[in-house]
């Protein structure tokens, strides 16, 4: 399905260290499962929660047979632009989750989280339009609510955010040059418009 996120339950038995583009939160079910991250060890009982920054290394393992998680991916170009240094943020989620379980910011995410899982799985008409408002909603309430530290970028990262902004950038010179298009231009002018030199726009 073409949404910017991936929903799934799932029992963990053993899960090599890895790490991805999405950040990941996850909901205990039932039994128990070991979380290890760059903060530290979590064990995520029923009702727990724990997030995983995108791109962090990461590993899990059952600690109980019949454990049940229940994960939420979301892909961080969801936000990008409306918060370009979500990708960046470490949130001391997990921290809280460990020392204040009932705190009314918990509660409200595994709310939203039960909503986007219920909206997947009822699938009713407009159900991609409410799943990704949703997540937007999760999103804004760990940005406004858990406090976070921006980390270094990661050097995929980097690229990428550098390619983006070309891109941008590319796209501003075409509507320029396609606005004037009945003017001569010269290169200097419109190297001008991005305060670059011609010969790096000749690039």
């Amino acid at each position: 399905e073409d949404l910017p996120l991936r929903v799934f339950v799932h029992s963990v038995r053993s899960c090599a260290s890895h790490r991805h583009r999405e950040c990941e939160l996850l909901l205990g079910l039932q039994g128990e499962v070991i979380v290890h991250t760059a903060v530290g060890e979590t064990v995520l009982g029923p009702d727990d929660l724990c997030f995983i920054p995108a791109h962090e290394l990461h590993l899990t393992r059952g600690a109980t047979a019949g454990n049940l998680v229940a994960t939420l991916q979301l892909d961080p170009a969801l936000v990008a632009r409306l918060d370009p240094e979500f990708p960046r943020r470490r949130f001391a989620f997990n921290d809280l989750a460990r020392r204040r379980r009932d705190d009314a910011r918990l509660q409200a995410v595994r709310g939203l989280l039960a909503e986007i899982f219920w909206e997947m799985r009822l699938r009713r008409p407009g159900h991609r339009l409410m799943v990704e408002s949703l997540a937007l909603r999760l999103i804004a309430l760990l940005v406004r609510e858990i406090p976070s530290e921006l980390s270094p970028l990661p050097p995929s990262a980097v690229r990428s955010e550098t390619d983006e902004v070309l891109g941008q950038r590319l796209a501003r010179i075409v509507a320029f040059v396609e606005t004037h298009s009945g003017e001569e231009l010269s290169s200097i002018q419109v190297a001008d418009t991005e305060n670059v030199s011609a010969s790096y726009l000749a690039r």
